[in-house]
């Protein structure tokens, strides 16, 4: 009896230390989003990364990074959030925006290291080829696109 009691109390225990890692995580993630919103720009307006989407609700930080483009080697950093997925470009004087994907038309492939990025529009599209640090990285940041495409897809 007393076994069971202890296994209940652990069992307890270790879903409340699970909500609590999960909401520090969520805080964080909110916190990075408004930092990185501070300069982003798209047309005449601040793009405010905090705001919750139309149909996901809340926008979350699911993965950043730094890769390079395959054939320039430009160092871009990228953001992936639940539903968009932001490139930034390095310069002198630090990241610039580079490029804004919604992750709704967003296919991507790996080839060792390389990460395929294909864009679909109506008429064709275009494909951004990045290199990976290495081939678990890369498919690391294919998996979790999938993932992110699909929930936004359900979303929808």
């Amino acid at each position: 009896e007393e076994r069971r009691r202890i296994s209940v109390a652990l069992d307890a225990a270790v879903k409340i230390l699970e909500h609590v890692n999960e909401t520090i995580r969520e805080q964080e993630g909110r916190e990075r989003l408004s930092e990185i919103s501070k300069d982003l720009w798209i047309r005449q307006g601040r793009l405010d990364l905090t705001a919750p989407t139309r149909h996901l609700g809340q926008r979350k930080l699911l993965k950043e990074g730094v890769m390079s483009k395959a054939k320039s080697g430009r160092k871009l950093r990228l953001f992936l959030c639940s539903n968009i997925l932001y490139l930034w470009s390095r310069t002198e004087r630090g990241f610039f925006p580079f490029l804004l994907i919604t992750t709704l038309n967003l296919l991507c492939a790996v080839d060792d290291s390389l990460l395929r990025l294909h864009l679909a529009y109506p008429r064709g599209g275009d494909t951004i080829v990045l290199q990976a640090n290495s081939i678990k990285d890369s498919l690391a940041w294919k998996d979790t696109i999938e993932c992110a495409s699909r929930k936004a897809k359900e979303g929808e």
